[in-house]
């Protein structure tokens, strides 16, 4: 059985998610390789820290929009929210997962905020855009929960929930190509005479 509407914005949905996994799990990498760094005295040649600031701060930007995306407020935008709201209309099945208070306060507070004011506008004032990582993982598994339960194969035989199993080979490729990265721009950091 086949729905191809339902297909579509579950799909759509997926690979949102999925992008905003990415951009986690980057962002992860980088900060597990960077204490890495620091404990094993090496440090990035200027040039390169330059480049990986720039692109950490553009993975940040990118999740929060992903984020976003996904609990957009306009009527056409094929929402989580929405999502839920179709499935129940056409199919009459509700979905129990929700996401937690904190995580909606954390989208409210922090990350539409970045996203209206340094990444879809250019507001001067930018103060306080600062994103702590930390509760992205949570909201991505919150999100993961809520698609995989909204996930029927006998409504479209075609739609497959996300498993651990794509999650953790998607970590671990992203694992080896950030160490890649990191690796081939790293520079041992000079003794000082006396130092131990």
């Amino acid at each position: 059985m086949q729905n191809e509407e339902y297909f579509h914005r579950y799909q759509e949905l997926k690979n949102l998610i999925f992008q905003g996994l990415v951009d986690f799990l980057i962002l992860q990498n980088m900060e597990t390789y960077n204490k890495v760094v620091n404990d094993e005295k090496k440090a990035l040649p200027s040039s390169s820290f330059i480049i990986l600031k720039h692109f950490c701060d553009l993975v940040k930007k990118d999740y929060a929009l992903v984020v976003c995306k996904l609990f957009d407020s306009d009527s056409n935008a094929n929402t989580i929210e929405s999502f839920k709201q179709f499935v129940f209309r056409n199919f009459d099945l509700r979905c129990t997962k929700r996401i937690s208070p904190d995580s909606k306060r954390f989208i409210n507070n922090d990350l539409r905020p970045l996203r209206n004011r340094s990444i879809a506008h250019n507001d001067i004032q930018k103060n306080g855009l600062i994103v702590d990582v930390s509760p992205l993982k949570s909201i991505l598994l919150e999100l993961i929960d809520m698609l995989n339960d909204m996930c029927y194969s006998d409504k479209d035989d075609r739609v497959e929930p996300i498993k651990q199993t794509e999650i953790d080979a998607l970590s671990y490729r992203i694992k080896i190509g950030s160490l890649y990265l990191i690796e081939k721009t790293v520079i041992p950091i000079k003794e000082e005479a006396g130092d131990i």
